[in-house]
């Protein structure tokens, strides 16, 4: 049954799916599988070691504060970490996101088996959104629910209140929510209709502005942050587009055709929109575009913020479904153009499924098993690389280790100026000779000179892992 709302959208009341449960229940035995197998990376970890360490919502919010994320993810990781000493204990909490998730967006937005199966087939739902945790899933739900409650547009409050949390996750999910905010102004008729909106109308306007400019407040890190913050880059249209379609997983391989294939469905897509659905189309380009400007010129990042892209491609597609203007050839052109862009990420799900499979995420949950078994009693880890003794001290339940950078013991990660401070073999060999039991973890190989000076021993090294430039060297001193 459809029935017809505001400004050419329309509502729909769809009866129970049993394809959409039993679809959704293997999704849910996949993931769960990976979850299982997966070993956090340092990023997972280092939002974990903010939680347990903060006592206090005040105390987090200073902790957080080189991160460049809002708070409202750690609030949600806060209880979790208080309550159980195991790091693993946060990936419930995703796991559970995604199932909702996937439920919802089969059961509303996608046509046919098929296109259920491929949708969650991506890299994004199988494993960059589902089993790692960062907060990327719960944007992805929130913005699966803007996308139900825009199919009723004179619910203002509601679709004003998911605009302000939405904006509070990451700031790829602000750019998000700014473009939906713009898209919801224009579709509620602004300004013409200023004089007959509601009161509660200009209450969650208020709000949702709040809210952005509290995310917004949040995200600028103080003046002495280090470089290390994203990944300044230069502009790269072309490792962008790869980006939407998880181009690495689909060969190295970065021809003029490959990136053609890629960019040929999003071309198209805003053609369809712009004709079709013109708010949408301004939607799709503000997101979009908002998002790979701010990631190439500002922040970088890695494959899964790229993917944040293709989340505001999808919720074009399924806005744009939603409007009863399609005439019978642009909803078969729209659907065309989106199996195409989702047989490109089910292809590059395959390929990263058999590496999750095959290959560890990382070597850290290993390491520190071998830290605890081997470490006597009163041992000192000494690290000389912040970034990858978080998961380790993560891995040991939050215990403190020495960082040579900040000479001083610590758990998580602080990205400040003094991060990048010059801490070679000889740094790490000083500050060794202060304990009784010091270990070694390095992220480098020591030279055989270096080894016969500090008189340093390998004891063991871990490689080979999905995280790049991981390397896990453990090193004890013959003298101590």
């Amino acid at each position: 049954m459809k029935r017809e709302v505001i400004s050419g959208t329309i509502s729909r009341i769809k009866p129970y799916g049993t394809a959409d449960v039993t679809i959704t229940a293997f999704y849910a035995l996949l993931i769960g599988i990976l979850t299982i197998r997966h070993e956090l990376w340092p990023d997972e970890v280092q939002q974990w070691l903010l939680a347990r360490q903060s006592h206090g919502v005040g105390e987090l919010f200073h902790n957080r504060r080189y991160e460049g994320h809002p708070l409202l993810w750690y609030m949600i990781l806060y209880p979790v970490a208080h309550l159980s000493a195991n790091v693993e204990a946060i990936k419930p909490i995703n796991f559970g996101l995604s199932i909702v998730a996937a439920y919802l967006t089969l059961h509303h937005f996608t046509r046919g088996v098929a296109e259920k199966i491929l949708f969650l087939l991506a890299p994004l739902p199988i494993f960059y959104f589902s089993v790692v945790t960062r907060p990327y899933m719960l944007g992805y739900l929130l913005v699966v629910l803007l996308c139900l409650a825009m199919r009723r547009p004179d619910r203002d409050l509601r679709i004003f209140i998911l605009i302000g949390f939405l904006a509070n996750i990451h700031i790829y999910f602000l750019i998000a929510a700014s473009a939906f905010l713009f898209y919801y102004l224009l579709l509620r008729g602004l300004p013409s209709t200023t004089l007959e909106l509601p009161r509660r109308f200009w209450l969650g306007l208020s709000l949702c502005l709040a809210s952005i400019g509290l995310s917004m407040w949040q995200i600028i890190p103080p003046s002495d942050e280090s470089s290390s913050v994203g990944h300044r880059a230069s502009l790269d249209i072309a490792s962008a587009m790869y980006g939407l379609a998880m181009g690495p997983f689909l060969g190295s391989n970065k021809s003029f055709g490959m990136f053609l294939l890629l960019l040929s469905p999003f071309v198209s897509l805003i053609y369809i929109t712009l004709r079709n659905a013109p708010l949408v189309g301004v939607f799709l380009l503000a997101s979009t575009l908002g998002i790979l400007a701010f990631q190439s010129l500002v922040y970088g990042g890695a494959a899964w913020h790229a993917g944040i892209v293709y989340v505001c491609i999808q919720a074009s597609v399924f806005m744009t479904r939603d409007f009863k203007s399609l005439d019978t050839q642009s909803v078969r052109r729209l659907n065309y153009t989106f199996m195409a862009m989702l047989l490109l990420h089910a292809a590059s799900g395959l390929i990263l499924l058999r590496a999750l499979m095959t290959t560890p995420c990382s070597n850290d949950k290993y390491v520190a098993a071998y830290l605890k078994s081997y470490c006597p009693v009163g041992c000192t880890i000494i690290s000389d690389d912040d970034f990858w003794g978080v998961p380790i001290s993560g891995y040991l339940g939050g215990q403190p280790i020495y960082y040579v950078s900040r000479e001083e013991f610590g758990t998580f990660d602080i990205l400040d100026s003094h991060r990048f401070l010059p801490h070679g073999i000889e740094e790490v060999a000083r500050a060794a000779h202060r304990f009784e039991h010091p270990i070694m973890l390095a992220g480098h190989r020591a030279t055989a000179e270096e080894e016969s000076r500090f008189d340093l021993r390998l004891i063991k090294e871990y490689s080979g892992s999905m995280t790049p430039k991981e390397a896990y060297y453990i090193y004890v001193f013959t003298t101590h």
